[in-house]
């Protein structure tokens, strides 16, 4: 069962924290345009990179305490799902598959806890 865990665990932190870095660094410079300076670009483009680091900060947090950071990736997950896919008329499916892997990965992190804590019970 630490076997499992700790697969859940490594798993979700190294893919939730190199998407965190890409969703996050694209979206500072994916709209910064040199007309201003690319410096002046980043900064007006700066809001763009939220959803981004919102989803290093809850690993940041699952990383630590994987329990409720699980619960927040998984919530952070079904309001990506929502919006990036059924706010509108823009149905992807590569967004939706990138969408519901942050959900499945919070259930990594939340799987991987009860491992832990069931193992801690055993001993």
């Amino acid at each position: 069962m630490r076997k499992w865990a700790n697969i859940f665990r490594f798993t979700a932190r190294a893919v939730l924290l190199a998407m965190g870095i890409i969703a996050f660094l694209f979206g500072l410079v994916s709209g910064a345009e040199m007309e201003n300076g690319i410096i002046d670009g980043i900064i007006d483009n700066s809001p763009n990179a939220l959803p981004g680091l919102a989803l290093l900060v809850s690993t940041a947090i699952a990383w630590k305490y994987e329990l409720i950071g699980g619960i927040l990736i998984v919530l952070f997950g079904f309001f990506l799902i929502y919006f990036f896919n059924f706010s509108g008329n823009n149905f992807f499916p590569i967004t939706f598959i990138a969408t519901m892997l942050i959900t499945i990965l919070g259930l990594f992190f939340i799987g991987s806890w009860m491992l832990r804590r069931k193992l801690n019970q055993l001993n």
